[in-house]
């Protein structure tokens, strides 16, 4: 899986990495496989209408909604990837590689 997180990076790629771009990938649907350093954690807020996630408090452009702030935002990604039926990997071993581009990655359909 890191190796095809390298291959994906790439320019025109189908991966993406840190928690920004991961969170849209999620958001949009597009995930295939959640990739998940083990023991990580990192905040974030979800819309309580549409349940977008998010790092930012700006307000959700899908429906203006003030998001609520979590302290654990990865664990709603993994529910939400679950949700999608997506494959979910926690990294356990090489987790310097994953660390490189932020606690969480993911391999896309698209």
């Amino acid at each position: 899986a890191l190796a095809q997180l390298r291959e994906g990076l790439a320019p025109a790629g189908h991966a993406a990495a840190g928690l920004d771009d991961v969170l849209e990938a999620l958001n949009e649907r597009r995930v295939r496989t959640l990739l998940l350093a083990h023991g990580s954690t990192a905040p974030g807020f979800t819309c309580p209408a549409c349940g977008r996630l998010s790092c930012g408090d700006a307000p959700c452009p899908a429906d203006g909604s003030a998001p609520q702030p979590q302290t654990d935002i990865l664990e709603r990604a993994t529910e939400l990837a679950l949700d999608q039926s997506a494959d979910v990997l926690f990294v356990r071993h090489h987790t310097d590689e994953l660390a490189q581009h932020g606690p969480v990655a993911a391999l896309l359909r698209y």
